[in-house]
């Protein structure tokens, strides 16, 4: 691996055709990248306003083990609140739909405050639903949250989750991969997901639909080797029939 400063890892990822892939394989000394001037001018307008608004730039030297071992490792990590955090190894994973059924939601809030007690760091995504419960009931108990977001930190998405974002830097983290102004696309959501996984020891899946979002990060849980959880309920259906065929492999029952 090549020793690079958070300012060139930048200036690459804002050079024109470069993305996160072809990067980290300049860090790990397999090909190289060549900056030009507007690139670099642009990577440290992209410091000075992380410095403004109070974002950690976290380099790839500097990341989790959990995250530099993954073949999808992030190159750059920015960071608002107690960075320390990502390097817990009490982290864990709640996850599950943005609709939540009534039982759902309520399996939610058991689920997350098991954890708390158990002096976990709970990990979500800040998406409306599950994760939402989850933030806000560990925040409820005094724990210590993690938000992996799908967007930049200057970009809170979903909007709506403004407030709950900036509670969240006071009692845990918010993470994301994305510089300062990129708009968000649709390809992040999913990105977002491999790294609710990676970091975490256990993903615990509250309720999921076959095509929600959450089976991503359910696969990616399998694929990384970690402890898959998923809640049961009085009665199968589309809602939650996610969890179902999660528990046909290698997914537990919790709780």
């Amino acid at each position: 691996m090549i020793e690079i400063e958070n300012s060139e890892i930048l200036a690459m990822l804002c050079t024109e055709g470069v993305g996160r892939k072809r990067v980290l394989e300049a860090i790990r000394g397999k090909s190289s990248v060549e900056t030009p001037i507007y690139a670099r001018d642009r990577a440290k307008y992209i410091m000075d306003r992380c410095n403004y608004l109070g974002i950690s730039i976290i380099g790839y030297s500097e990341l989790p083990l959990s995250l530099r071992l993954i073949d999808e490792s992030p190159v750059l990590l920015f960071v608002k609140g107690i960075k320390d955090l990502l390097y817990s190894d009490s982290c864990e994973a709640v996850v599950g739909t943005r609709n939540p059924s009534i039982e759902g939601e309520e399996k939610a809030k058991e689920v997350t405050e098991i954890l708390v007690d158990r002096g976990k760091v709970i990990v979500s995504g800040l998406a409306l639903g599950v994760d939402t419960i989850a933030h806000k009931t560990c925040l409820g108990r005094n724990g210590h949250t993690i938000a992996i977001l799908p967007s930049p930190i200057d970009r809170i998405y979903p909007g709506i989750n403004t407030g709950l974002a900036e509670s969240i830097t006071y009692g845990g983290c918010l993470v994301s991969e994305y510089m300062p102004g990129v708009h968000v696309q649709k390809y992040f959501f999913i990105q977002r997901d491999r790294l609710q996984a990676a970091l975490s020891s256990s993903v615990y899946v509250i309720e999921t639909g076959m095509k929600d979002g959450t089976m991503h990060t359910a696969n990616y849980a399998i694929k990384y080797a970690k402890e898959l959880y998923c809640c049961i309920y009085s009665s199968q259906n589309q809602s939650n029939e996610g969890n179902y065929e999660l528990l046909k492999g290698k997914a537990r029952v919790f709780p």
